[in-house]
């Protein structure tokens, strides 16, 4: 089948158009060797415009472009913590890095599995 779009230019707000699976963060012990999961690393560069979550669970990250104003990336204040995020949920969300733990809070660690990375 033939796809109609091929010759459309993507935008952030188009679909999805590639996928990556996101490695497990979670560990029975409670510690992970994964500290951050920079997603650049594992797509040549790019951040998502959504995310997969196959197993419910917490999800602790990076946002993307989140400028405290002077042009400088914002480290802590652009880290969010979502909680209890069901199966099979899409989060339209440009994400620039998970964390397996939030050294600050341990409350806050990642513990969704299954997830994928839409860009």
């Amino acid at each position: 089948m033939v796809d109609k779009f091929f010759k459309t230019i993507s935008d952030v707000d188009s679909p999805a158009e590639f996928a990556f699976e996101i490695p497990d963060m979670h560990v029975p012990s409670g510690s992970s060797t994964v500290e951050v999961g920079r997603l650049s690393t594992l797509t040549g560069g790019a951040t998502t415009r959504a995310l997969y979550v196959g197993a419910a669970g917490n999800v602790f990250c990076r946002l993307a472009n989140t400028y405290n104003g002077t042009g400088q990336l914002e480290g802590e204040q652009a880290n969010v913590h979502f909680q209890g995020i069901p199966a099979g949920t899409i989060l339209p969300l440009r994400i620039e890095a998970i964390f397996a733990n939030n050294w600050s809070d341990d409350t806050s660690n990642t513990t969704a599995t299954g997830l994928v990375g839409l860009y």
